[in-house]
C-alpha cells in the first residue's frame, strides 16, 4: 500500500430527513471501498456507528425528542419526529459530517445543531439500561465498534475514530 497517499475526505450536510441517514452511510462506505484500506468486518463496525451518531444526532439533537419515548410500541416517538420535522427550530437545524481516511485511520466527525447533552452521562448505566430500554443502546454500539468515541463540551458533536489494525492492506 502507497503510505504517501492523501487521506480521503468526504463532507456532507443534510436536514433532518431519517431516509437521507442511509444515503449518507452508503456515500461514506463507497469511499471506503475506494480507499481499499479496510476489511469487510471494519466495514461492517463502520455501518453500525455511523448509523447509530447519524441517528442520534437527529433523533435526540436536533429534534430533541427523548429516548424514553421509544420504549413500549414506539407510536409516541414517531409522533414527535414527525410534529418536529416541520416546527421552528427544530426543522432549520442540519447534521454536519465529516470524513477523513487515512493510511492510519478513519474519523469520523458529526455534528448537530441541537443543544447537546450532558456527556459525563454517557457511560452511566450503559450496561443495565441496553438490555432493558432503547436508550442508551446507541453510543454503545459506538463505543464497541470503534476505538474511541469523543464529545465536544457541548455534547453536540461526536467524533469516532477506528484506528488501522497493524496489516499493509487494511484497517
Amino acid at each position: 500500500m502507497n503510505e504517501s497517499r492523501p487521506p480521503i475526505r468526504y463532507q456532507r450536510i443534510i436536514e433532518n430527513d431519517r431516509d437521507e441517514i442511509p444515503v449518507v452511510i452508503e456515500q461514506v462506505l463507497q469511499h471506503l471501498a475506494a480507499s481499499d484500506r479496510h476489511t469487510e468486518m471494519e466495514e461492517f463496525a463502520v455501518k453500525v456507528a455511523l448509523e447509530e451518531a447519524l441517528t442520534n444526532a437527529l433523533f435526540h439533537g436536533n429534534l430533541e425528542i427523548d429516548s424514553e419515548l421509544r420504549e413500549g410500541h414506539g407510536q409516541d416517538f414517531l409522533e414527535m419526529y414527525r410534529a418536529r420535522s416541520v416546527q421552528s427550530p427544530y426543522q432549520d437545524r442540519r447534521i454536519y459530517i465529516d470524513v477523513e481516511i487515512s493510511h492510519e485511520q478513519m474519523v469520523f466527525n458529526i455534528r448537530d445543531e441541537g443543544p447537546g447533552f450532558d456527556t459525563r452521562q454517557s457511560g452511566a448505566d450503559s450496561e443495565t439500561s441496553a438490555d432493558e430500554k432503547p436508550s442508551g443502546r446507541g453510543l454503545q454500539m459506538m463505543q464497541a465498534f470503534m476505538d474511541e468515541v469523543n464529545y465536544n463540551e457541548a455534547g453536540n458533536e461526536i467524533t469516532l475514530i477506528k484506528k488501522r489494525n497493524g496489516s499493509d492492506t487494511a484497517f
